[in-house]
């Protein structure tokens, strides 16, 4: 097995590390492993050459970035929360 593909330190603790949401469930999961294919992660598996967030932040793109700090992933976050709440009132 290749174990070189896999993320030899323990997760850091972050708030979206513990969550019942499915989904949800499935990122905390993938990041746990190591799996969540950001930027920073690429690169270390030798499968990228930029660090650099992919949405035009100019800092590394890692889970922490991307769910705590990422201004334009916060801005989806915030609409696509309306929308689900537009919808679930609809409904």
């Amino acid at each position: 097995m290749a174990t070189w593909l896999y993320n030899s330190h323990p997760p850091l603790v972050y708030p979206y590390i513990r969550t019942t949401a499915a989904y949800l469930a499935v990122m905390q999961w993938y990041i746990c492993l190591g799996q969540l294919p950001t930027a920073a992660g690429m690169k270390d598996k030798g499968q990228g050459d930029d660090t650099q967030c992919q949405m035009g932040c100019i800092v590394n793109e890692d889970p922490h970035h991307i769910f705590e700090l990422c201004k334009v992933f916060r801005k989806w976050r915030q609409c696509f929360r309306r929308v689900d709440e537009e919808n679930q009132v609809e409904d």
